[in-house]
């Protein structure tokens, strides 16, 4: 089967070591990043990095000061370990729509290990705008939702949408980000909300969290009680000081 089908990296099409999954090269092999999420405690809220000595799952400072964040965060690997950025940039903007096959099922994984294997979440994409959309071709968060419907993982339900065009997060910092969503977006369909169905927003990445912030505050206004994020990779930020439960 190899000399018929060789092995090949899913990011740069190089010949794969075996036993990785997903597939990739030495380059591209997310296991360290994998790893790099179990390394040390994560905040409960939105799996950034607490201080060494913090039980993990205890809510970080940013969290509590942000309003409206969601309640709970899950993320698959770390993007700041080498290889890890690839991965998402030709997902995001290099038009590889294929590669939210293996990028959802490593956050499926990540989900079951840390939620337990639910058929009923209720996954929300955080939505691009129609611009941003008909520029890149696909919206990337639809196409893991998707992936992620199709592993059982949940049922996807795109309720929310972006009402205003916003520039492009890039690299400001998390008050200039915050400011750049508030009010971004709104839910289409607030009759999909069912009463007691557990909201997973699903995004590639997650930064500072301003953005699922923004869409977990139009999901409560409609009716949703509890609004989770789950993203596959987890970016930026020093370890935060404060905690709590």
């Amino acid at each position: 089967m190899d000399a018929i089908w060789p092995r090949v990296c899913w990011v740069c099409g190089s010949p794969a070591a075996t036993g990785t999954n997903p597939l990739a090269c030495e380059e591209h092999d997310l296991g360290p990043a994998m790893a790099a999420m179990r390394d040390g405690p994560r905040c409960g809220r939105c799996a950034g990095r607490l201080p060494p000595g913090i039980r993990s799952g205890l809510t970080c400072a940013a969290c509590r000061l942000r309003g409206g964040s969601p309640s709970r965060g899950i993320c698959a690997i770390d993007y700041r370990v080498a290889g890890a950025a690839d991965w998402l940039l030709r997902f995001k903007h290099g038009a590889r729509r294929d590669l939210a096959v293996p990028l959802a099922g490593i956050l499926a994984a990540a989900c079951v290990e840390a939620d337990g294997w639910r058929a009923d979440r209720l996954l929300v994409p955080v939505p691009l705008h129609p611009a941003r959309r008909l520029e890149r071709g696909y919206d990337q968060a639809a196409q893991l939702a998707a992936e992620l419907e199709a592993l059982g993982a949940g049922r996807r339900a795109p309720l929310l949408l972006r009402n205003r065009h916003t520039p492009a997060q890039g690299a400001p910092g998390a008050p200039a980000r915050a400011a750049n969503v508030r009010g971004a977006f709104a839910v289409r369909r607030p009759r999909g909300l069912a009463r007691g169905v557990s909201v997973w927003l699903v995004d590639d990445v997650l930064t500072t969290g301003a953005t699922a912030a923004a869409c977990a505050l139009a999901l409560r206004r409609a009716g949703a009680r509890e609004v989770g994020v789950l993203a596959v990779a987890r970016a930026g930020g020093r370890p935060s000081t404060l905690a709590r439960r």
